[in-house]
């Protein structure tokens, strides 16, 4: 029973590890159209190289879209940043 308990307590941990470590580096999964839950707020994200997203933040009211600011993520060597535009 003890080892059993060992083994499955062993599996979570590598799974867990995996799923942590397999991600990658640059949030490529930003890609596409976000809806802000409870609220008529958006961002959509293209992107633009491997190493860079544009984004644009928006709200649609009497069905027009207002936009509220835009977005840029962009991969250094060595860190991600958001220039100030």
């Amino acid at each position: 029973m003890k080892q059993s308990i060992i083994l499955w307590f062993s599996l979570i941990c590598i799974l867990f590890s995996r799923s942590v470590f397999a991600q990658a580096p640059f949030p490529a999964f930003l890609q596409g159209t976000w809806k802000v839950a409870d609220k008529e707020r958006y961002e959509h994200w293209d992107r633009m190289s491997d190493g860079e997203l544009k984004g644009v933040s928006y709200s649609i009211k009497n069905g027009q879209k207002i936009v509220s600011e835009y977005l840029k993520i962009k991969n250094s060597a060595t860190k991600l940043f958001t220039p100030l535009w």
